[in-house]
Protein backbone atom coordinates (compact mmCIF):
# COMPACT_ATOMS: atom_id res chain seq x y z
CA UNK A 1 0.00 0.00 0.00
CA UNK A 2 1.47 3.15 -0.73
CA UNK A 3 1.37 6.13 2.03
CA UNK A 4 -0.50 9.27 2.70
CA UNK A 5 1.74 12.49 3.83
CA UNK A 6 -1.01 15.11 4.63
CA UNK A 7 1.64 17.88 4.17
CA UNK A 8 1.50 16.98 -0.01
CA UNK A 9 -2.27 17.92 0.16
CA UNK A 10 -2.10 21.26 1.53
CA UNK A 11 -2.83 22.95 -2.01
CA UNK A 12 -6.26 20.61 -2.38
CA UNK A 13 -7.26 21.68 1.41
CA UNK A 14 -7.01 25.34 0.71
CA UNK A 15 -9.20 24.69 -2.51
CA UNK A 16 -11.87 22.98 -0.25
CA UNK A 17 -11.12 26.19 1.90
CA UNK A 18 -12.03 28.72 -0.81
CA UNK A 19 -15.09 26.48 -1.90
CA UNK A 20 -16.31 26.62 1.55
CA UNK A 21 -15.97 30.61 1.35
CA UNK A 22 -17.89 30.47 -1.86
CA UNK A 23 -20.83 28.54 -0.42
CA UNK A 24 -21.43 30.62 2.68
CA UNK A 25 -19.92 27.79 4.54
CA UNK A 26 -16.89 29.89 6.17
CA UNK A 27 -15.91 33.42 6.39
CA UNK A 28 -12.54 35.57 7.27
CA UNK A 29 -11.88 36.23 10.62
CA UNK A 30 -10.13 39.62 11.25
CA UNK A 31 -9.94 39.22 15.27
CA UNK A 32 -6.69 40.04 16.51
CA UNK A 33 -5.05 37.43 18.79
CA UNK A 34 -5.34 39.79 21.46
CA UNK A 35 -8.71 40.10 21.31
CA UNK A 36 -8.97 36.10 21.26
CA UNK A 37 -6.84 36.19 24.45
CA UNK A 38 -9.62 38.33 26.06
CA UNK A 39 -12.14 36.29 25.23
CA UNK A 40 -10.35 32.86 26.68
CA UNK A 41 -9.56 34.94 29.83
CA UNK A 42 -12.98 36.20 30.41
CA UNK A 43 -14.15 32.31 29.83
CA UNK A 44 -11.73 31.49 32.24
CA UNK A 45 -12.61 33.88 34.55
CA UNK A 46 -16.55 32.51 34.46
CA UNK A 47 -15.49 29.07 34.30
CA UNK A 48 -16.92 28.36 30.81
CA UNK A 49 -15.88 26.86 27.88
CA UNK A 50 -14.57 29.30 25.27
CA UNK A 51 -16.44 29.62 22.37
CA UNK A 52 -15.43 32.54 19.78
CA UNK A 53 -17.76 35.03 19.85
CA UNK A 54 -18.43 34.71 16.44
CA UNK A 55 -17.86 38.68 15.84
CA UNK A 56 -16.67 38.42 12.19
CA UNK A 57 -19.51 36.20 10.90
CA UNK A 58 -21.90 38.85 10.33
CA UNK A 59 -19.60 40.98 7.77
CA UNK A 60 -21.30 43.95 9.38
CA UNK A 61 -19.25 43.78 12.57
CA UNK A 62 -16.11 43.81 10.58
CA UNK A 63 -13.44 46.29 10.70
CA UNK A 64 -9.92 45.14 9.15
CA UNK A 65 -6.88 46.78 10.01
CA UNK A 66 -4.46 46.60 6.76
CA UNK A 67 -2.31 44.75 8.58
CA UNK A 68 -4.14 42.26 10.09
CA UNK A 69 -3.89 38.89 7.85
CA UNK A 70 -7.44 36.87 8.30
CA UNK A 71 -7.49 32.94 9.45
CA UNK A 72 -10.83 31.46 8.08
CA UNK A 73 -13.68 30.05 10.46
CA UNK A 74 -15.69 27.44 9.72
CA UNK A 75 -19.50 28.82 9.92
CA UNK A 76 -20.98 26.53 12.59
CA UNK A 77 -24.96 25.91 13.10
CA UNK A 78 -26.19 28.01 15.81
CA UNK A 79 -29.29 26.46 16.77
CA UNK A 80 -30.79 23.07 17.32
CA UNK A 81 -28.60 19.72 17.66
CA UNK A 82 -26.35 17.42 16.43
CA UNK A 83 -26.28 13.45 16.67
CA UNK A 84 -23.49 11.24 16.18
CA UNK A 85 -24.60 7.37 15.54
CA UNK A 86 -21.60 6.06 17.23
CA UNK A 87 -20.84 2.46 16.83
CA UNK A 88 -20.05 2.02 20.49
CA UNK A 89 -22.16 4.53 23.04
CA UNK A 90 -25.08 4.90 20.36
CA UNK A 91 -26.35 8.23 19.72
CA UNK A 92 -24.64 10.91 20.86
CA UNK A 93 -26.55 14.37 20.70
CA UNK A 94 -25.08 18.09 21.65
CA UNK A 95 -26.31 21.66 21.51
CA UNK A 96 -24.88 23.13 18.26
CA UNK A 97 -24.62 26.41 20.20
CA UNK A 98 -21.60 24.68 21.55
CA UNK A 99 -19.38 24.06 18.82
CA UNK A 100 -17.48 27.50 18.15
CA UNK A 101 -16.66 29.19 14.23
CA UNK A 102 -13.64 27.08 14.41
CA UNK A 103 -10.33 27.63 12.66
CA UNK A 104 -9.86 25.75 9.21
CA UNK A 105 -7.25 28.24 7.97
CA UNK A 106 -4.90 29.64 9.88
CA UNK A 107 -3.41 33.36 9.51
CA UNK A 108 0.13 31.66 7.70
CA UNK A 109 -2.22 29.83 4.88
CA UNK A 110 -1.95 26.27 6.37
CA UNK A 111 -4.65 24.52 7.14
CA UNK A 112 -5.61 22.92 10.65
CA UNK A 113 -6.07 19.45 11.66
CA UNK A 114 -10.55 19.64 11.48
CA UNK A 115 -10.11 20.41 8.00
CA UNK A 116 -6.75 18.38 7.13
CA UNK A 117 -8.81 15.50 8.46
CA UNK A 118 -12.02 15.59 6.96
CA UNK A 119 -10.51 15.70 3.03
CA UNK A 120 -7.59 13.13 3.40
CA UNK A 121 -10.46 10.77 5.01
CA UNK A 122 -12.84 12.19 1.85
CA UNK A 123 -9.97 11.25 -0.96
CA UNK A 124 -8.93 8.17 0.69
CA UNK A 125 -12.86 7.50 1.49
CA UNK A 126 -12.31 6.35 4.84
CA UNK A 127 -15.23 4.30 5.69
CA UNK A 128 -14.22 4.22 9.54
CA UNK A 129 -13.03 6.24 12.19
CA UNK A 130 -12.40 4.78 15.89
CA UNK A 131 -11.03 7.79 18.05
CA UNK A 132 -11.11 8.18 21.80
CA UNK A 133 -13.51 9.59 23.61
CA UNK A 134 -11.92 12.96 23.85
CA UNK A 135 -12.22 13.40 20.49
CA UNK A 136 -15.95 13.45 20.30
CA UNK A 137 -16.37 17.01 19.33
CA UNK A 138 -13.66 17.03 16.91
CA UNK A 139 -16.47 14.35 15.30
CA UNK A 140 -19.08 17.18 15.19
CA UNK A 141 -16.86 19.64 14.04
CA UNK A 142 -16.07 17.30 11.21
CA UNK A 143 -19.75 16.01 10.53
CA UNK A 144 -20.60 19.89 9.76
CA UNK A 145 -17.42 20.00 7.12
CA UNK A 146 -18.81 16.43 5.54
CA UNK A 147 -21.99 17.76 5.17
CA UNK A 148 -21.36 20.98 4.04
CA UNK A 149 -19.31 19.39 1.09
CA UNK A 150 -21.92 16.79 0.28
CA UNK A 151 -19.97 14.30 1.12
CA UNK A 152 -20.60 11.09 2.62
CA UNK A 153 -20.10 10.85 6.31
CA UNK A 154 -17.81 7.74 7.82
CA UNK A 155 -19.02 5.76 10.65
CA UNK A 156 -17.47 7.29 13.96
CA UNK A 157 -16.73 4.78 16.94
CA UNK A 158 -15.40 6.93 20.56
CA UNK A 159 -13.62 4.52 22.98
CA UNK A 160 -12.81 4.95 26.86
CA UNK A 161 -8.97 6.08 26.97
CA UNK A 162 -6.20 4.30 27.69
CA UNK A 163 -4.20 5.09 30.56
CA UNK A 164 -0.99 3.61 32.31
CA UNK A 165 -0.30 2.86 35.47
CA UNK A 166 0.66 6.39 36.88
CA UNK A 167 -2.90 7.43 35.46
CA UNK A 168 -1.48 9.31 32.12
CA UNK A 169 -3.16 9.06 28.95
CA UNK A 170 -1.67 6.76 26.30
CA UNK A 171 -1.85 7.89 22.62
Amino acid sequence: DKEFIQSKNIEEHKKIVIELLKNGFAYKCYCSEKEIEQQKNKAKKTNTPYIYNRKCRDSKNISVANDIKPVIRFKSKISGNSIIKDLVQGDINISNSTIEDFVILRKDGSPTYQLSAVVDDHKMNITHVIRGDDHKINTFKQKQIYESMKWKIPEFAHIPLIHSTEGKKLS
